[in-house]
């Protein structure tokens, strides 16, 4: 297209409206190409555009466009009068088409320019989208890699105030259960048993910090103290009443004995048999209501003051214990091996067979017979007490051998509430002599209990005294 505008040129040949508008749009272009090219960053483009802008050639080319656009417009009146002043306008062009070896040669160095000027400014927009590109990916792996050291510095940070959380909470669960499993039962036993108790030392405050797990901790060592302070005031009222509940046993115990005393005096010399029965039976009376003034001294923790010197024969004892009963009648005694009891047992033993004999004549019809029979069984003396009564359910009996294995606290209201309160009593003087006693259903029907009385209470030597108390 170069090569036939500049034949175009030398012809005054006038280039058409079309031909004419592409010409000057595609000159437009590159020039408005080559001025941003020019006011690049890039020094070595900018560079360039200098040098093809300021070379005779580029003047010359400019200089044939001009000429060539203002050619193709249409001639005037004016033009036509005027050769010598279109002549002198057309004479860059003719003197460019009129050498077309310097033609080419002017041709072919701007486009040459022009190639390379592309070429450079493309190898630069290259080197800056490779460049753009290498700091995106080195911005984006330093942006992963600072996120995952942050991820990981935030992890370990996290597991670290976790486990120190975790430490100081099980440290305050082990604490507490220390306390709860093991001071605080040590500490009530000391308040059962009458010991003088300083919160202060005894719950000393503990120190887990002041944020929300201290006063958590807190709250932990104010309830401890609420208890024992609880326990503590409970233990000072039932200490009173306890005392007041001993001095009526006492004092009940002793208008028995006073009794027994005078029922004594009164049948040495009553000669009447009638007098005589009749003070027997209120003799019997006497003797049940001295065991039950002992039931409440038992229950009250203390021992009866009933006590022998010397060992007595076992069969003596169960005889002891069958006369305490309320109908004494109806108890047959069978068998019983030759073996005594030591002294300082005989008066809770007698009690315990008593209690279990009451038992059984209460709950079993009134003509039915309660048998008492004994053995001995590896090196125990065993006490078998049957009735032929009404018996005891399964889940019954379960519940009255828990009681018997191991007695329960004793309150007030059980006094009122529980039906067999002997039981109690027989509980507590078998824990306090190591005798196991135990219920169970024989074939027939009733209940029969049995009890195990160690070789340690026992006394296999001849001499003793019969059954009687000092």
């Amino acid at each position: 297209m170069a090569h036939a505008l500049i034949a175009a040129a030398g012809t005054e040949t006038v280039l058409d409206q079309p031909a004419l508008q592409a010409f000057a749009t595609r000159i437009g272009a590159y020039h408005a190409n080559l001025d941003s090219l020019a006011h690049r960053d890039d020094l070595v483009v900018q560079q360039k555009v200098a040098q093809l802008t300021a070379s005779p050639q580029w003047r010359q080319l400019v200089e044939f466009e001009s000429t060539l656009i203002a050619r193709g417009a249409a001639p005037t009146p004016t033009d036509l009068t005027s050769d010598t002043s279109r002549s002198d306008r057309d004479e860059p062009a003719r003197q460019l088409s009129a050498d077309s070896a310097a033609a080419q040669q002017v041709l072919g160095l701007i486009v040459d320019g022009l190639l390379t000027l592309w070429r450079a400014n493309f190898v630069g927009v290259q080197q800056r989208a490779t460049d753009i590109a290498d700091d995106a990916a080195r911005n984006s792996a330093l942006t992963v890699l600072g996120a995952l050291i942050l991820a990981a510095v935030t992890f370990i940070l996290t597991s670290w105030l976790a486990s120190g959380l975790i430490r100081r909470l099980r440290r305050l669960e082990l604490h507490t259960l220390a306390v709860a499993d093991t001071e605080l039962p040590a500490i009530l036993a000391r308040i059962r048993a009458g010991d003088a108790i300083d919160l202060a030392s005894a719950l000393p405050p503990t120190d887990f910090g002041d944020d929300e797990i201290g006063q958590l901790a807190e709250a932990f060592d104010t309830a401890q103290r609420a208890a024992v302070a609880a326990a503590m005031a409970e233990a000072r009222t039932r200490g009173a009443v306890n005392a007041i509940f001993l001095n009526l046993a006492h004092r009940s115990q002793a208008m028995a004995y006073r009794q027994l005393e005078i029922l004594d005096a009164a049948e040495a010399h009553e000669e009447d048999p009638e007098q005589m029965d009749l003070l027997f039976k209120l003799d019997h009376l006497a003797t049940r209501e001295r065991r039950n003034a002992e039931n409440l001294i038992i229950l009250g923790g203390e021992r009866p003051g009933r006590q022998w010197r010397y060992p007595v024969i076992l069969s003596d004892v169960v005889r002891g214990a069958i006369t305490e009963s309320k109908d004494y009648t109806r108890v047959e005694l069978t068998h019983f091996p030759d073996v005594s009891v030591n002294g300082d047992v005989v008066a809770d033993i007698i009690h315990l067979l008593a209690e279990l004999i009451e038992n059984a004549t209460y709950f079993s019809s009134a003509t039915a017979l309660v048998t008492v029979s004994g053995s001995l069984v590896g090196g125990c003396a065993m006490v078998e007490i049957t009735d032929q009564g009404q018996g005891m359910s399964q889940p019954e009996l379960s519940r009255v051998n828990r009681i018997l294995e191991s007695a329960p606290d004793f309150g007030l209201m059980q006094l009122s509430s529980d039906a067999r309160m002997g039981l109690i009593v027989v509980s507590i003087l078998a824990g306090r002599n190591e005798i196991k006693v135990q219920l169970t259903e024989p074939d027939h029907g009733g209940v029969r209990a049995t009890v195990f009385i160690p070789p340690t209470l026992l006394d296999d030597r001849s001499l003793f005294e019969p059954a009687g108390h000092r």
